[in-house]
């Protein structure tokens, strides 16, 4: 063989190498890409599942809701309270949203919350945080806080055909903080939205 015709087939095979190792590659990259597709599809799969675990463990939980006594207004609640809203929803819904809607207030170490076995109420203890102004602290950025914890009573109760009553009782601390923290729950959460009727 001619040294002509040694680096042609020298190069021919460097070429047949640099194919095979690029196709390799290709090859590598596919087997990678192919496994992070599957790794992504069963995180979602997973996250899925979770998902489902919780909505069935909620409708199981409103299904048990739904047997529970919805008490007669005027019997139940006490009469000239301030700190009870009226609803045209569906009581265990409103239910559901008192409970998730204390839940998301009482977000410290210090909350409790249990649901009665016989009727739709919540019986739950929290710390309400509230902020003042210190005398001659008037140009300070933040307040003093002030913490106080409060144990309360709430009671989806019936009023008439279409219409409820969500009915919160102080059992124990300072009424103020009470107040407060009535003001928050029916303004600032999801339960602010049942409150779409009067007492009348």
């Amino acid at each position: 063989m001619s040294s002509s015709d040694a680096g042609a087939e020298f190069i021919r095979r460097k070429s047949l190498l640099e194919e095979a190792a690029k196709e390799a590659q290709e090859e590598k990259r596919s087997q990678r890409a192919s496994r992070e597709r599957g790794s992504k599809e069963k995180k979602v799969s997973r996250g899925e599942g979770d998902e489902n675990k919780e909505l069935e463990a909620l409708q199981k939980l409103i299904e048990n809701w739904t047997l529970l006594e919805t008490p007669d207004f005027n019997d139940y609640c006490l009469p000239f309270s301030v700190t009870r809203i009226f609803t045209t929803a569906d009581p265990v819904e409103t239910f559901r949203a008192l409970v998730e809607s204390i839940e998301k207030v009482g977000k410290d170490d210090e909350f409790e919350c249990k649901v009665s076995d016989e009727k739709l109420k919540a019986k739950y203890k929290l710390n309400v945080h509230t902020e003042y102004e210190e005398e001659g602290e008037e140009e300070s950025k933040e307040g003093a806080q002030e913490v106080a914890k409060i144990e309360v009573s709430a009671t989806v109760c019936k009023q008439q055909d279409s219409k409820y009553c969500v009915d919160f009782v102080l059992v124990n601390g300072p009424k103020d903080a009470f107040v407060n923290h009535f003001k928050q729950l029916t303004g600032e959460t999801e339960l602010a939205s049942y409150n779409n009727a009067t007492s009348d």
